[in-house]
């Protein structure tokens, strides 16, 4: 029987490092490829990489679909309406244009990825996107509007970026003086968490505390789980919950915030209905559930 196994593209690229031939699969599916987002180009140059050499061990069938939804634009196509990708333009609703007019929609690559606008045919990519860099001397992320990369492979890093990251790896112990990697390095290589944070859970579970700081760790890997509604009126309700879940956790502490609300959450019965009680957003706390239970089932085959 076929098996079809979905998962996110870090999935994909962790799964890639223990199998780089890729020899439990016939068919790889990459959607949403044109958002080229950091992970997806370097799985690209990972798949190319492995089809250009030739790998006596790779499936002869394998298959790569990129699913993308650009197209090429001829003359003698039907009438249809035009999406244009610049870079930061106001959104605009536009109506139905009259019989003989087409209607061209000027707007940020969000009409990809969180909008459908119905009878768009043909798009146009201006071949710029805002993208977050971080800035080595000031140790900030800057929003800059860059070009889209075509090379198979991103451009090399700065090298301040380099130096800060093997920093990072140093201090959490991942690395030696030589720059070679440690054992608790190599573990540290299966959780889908950055270094610190892998750092912590793994030290956690050594002392067997991890039930402490997993909730905690699932937490800060999602998105802000806070609602802030814009109306003044919900605000102060929403701030009102919110003081009382930090309340709970002694009022003082971010990360015991964040435990107080996984806990509760979880415990509640009705974890829809009671995010929406205390303004918090129920798909990022799922989200964390499922890191949480995922970093427990590494955690035990750590121990292993």
């Amino acid at each position: 029987e076929t098996a079809i196994k979905y998962m996110t593209d870090g999935c994909l690229l962790k799964h890639i490092l223990g199998d780089p031939n890729l020899t439990k699969f016939s068919v790889i599916i990459l959607d949403e490829a044109h958002e080229r987002t950091l992970t997806t180009d370097i799985l690209f140059g990972l798949l190319k990489k492995l089809f250009q050499e030739k790998s006596p061990n790779r499936k002869e069938h394998l298959k790569v679909v990129i699913v993308k939804v650009t197209m090429d634009i001829h003359l003698n196509e039907m009438a249809g309406d035009i999406l244009v990708f610049l870079t930061d333009q106001q959104r605009r609703i536009f109506l139905p244009p009259p019989p003989g007019i087409r209607k061209c929609v000027i707007s940020t690559n969000i009409s990809a990825t969180s909008l459908t606008i119905d009878g768009i045919r043909y798009v146009v990519d201006g071949g710029f996107v805002k993208q977050l860099n971080h800035n080595p001397r000031l140790g900030l992320d800057i929003l800059e509007v860059v070009p889209i990369s075509k090379f198979p492979y991103l451009d090399p890093p700065n090298e301040r970026l380099i130096l800060e990251a093997l920093k990072q790896l140093y201090q959490c112990d991942a690395i030696d003086r030589s720059g070679h990697v440690t054992r608790l390095g190599l573990s540290m290589v299966e959780f889908p968490l950055p270094p610190h944070l892998t750092c912590a859970v793994i030290k956690a579970a050594s002392l067997d505390c991890e039930d402490l700081l997993l909730p905690i760790a699932a937490m800060l890997s999602v998105e802000n789980v806070f609602i802030r509604p814009v109306d003044p009126e919900y605000q102060k309700e929403a701030e009102q919950r919110h003081r009382e879940l930090a309340a709970k956790a002694g009022g003082f502490n971010d990360f015991a915030t964040l435990a107080v609300i996984f806990e509760q959450c979880k415990s509640s019965g009705a974890p829809a209905s009671w995010c929406q009680k205390h303004w918090i957003h129920w798909r990022c706390l799922f989200s964390a559930f499922r890191v949480e239970a995922q970093l427990r089932e590494l955690i035990r085959k750590l121990k292993q």
